[in-house]
């Protein structure tokens, strides 16, 4: 049975961003930020409220199951603008709809900001953010991985 879960702003759960940085940390260790510290002023950076950056968090009572970020730019040889980025949900609470509602969530705030279009790039999730309506615009290499360079319109959302 799937968890019963809310999405908040992580503003509001600022204690959450050690836990939060760890799991981004784990999961993608070759990104920009070589260090846990480095993780955690990033996300630090992303508390922001109906604005860009912001970070979304799913919660099931005060545990965080997942995290998404709204931020300006992602991508270094792109001048798209803005970027869904971090999607992570913990192992344990996969496959239950978190995932999606986090996008859903995010892209809620990027058309609350009169945002036309979102992007992102993915080595390997594209089929999950086709299901969502998302479509590719471009694959590449990109820090030595084969990417998925993808969009959604936010327009009739």
């Amino acid at each position: 049975m799937a968890p019963i879960f809310s999405v908040g702003y992580l503003a509001n759960h600022a204690e959450l961003i050690p836990l939060l940085a760890g799991w981004h940390h784990a999961q993608w260790p070759l990104g920009s930020a070589p260090s846990l510290e480095h993780r955690i002023e990033i996300i630090q950076d992303r508390l922001g409220h109906r604005e860009i950056p912001t970070t979304l968090v799913a919660l099931q009572g005060k545990s965080a199951l997942g995290f998404v970020s709204l931020v300006a730019s992602n991508m270094d040889c792109h001048k798209l603008s803005p970027w869904l980025t971090s999607l992570y949900v913990h192992p344990t609470f996969r496959q239950q709809g978190i995932g999606t509602a986090l996008t859903e969530a995010i892209l809620r705030e990027a058309h609350a900001l009169a945002i036309r279009c979102i992007y992102l790039f993915t080595p390997d999730q594209e089929s999950f953010y086709e299901r969502l309506g998302w479509h590719t615009i471009s694959r590449e290499d990109y820090h030595d991985e084969n990417v998925a360079v993808m969009e959604c319109t936010l327009s009739g959302r």
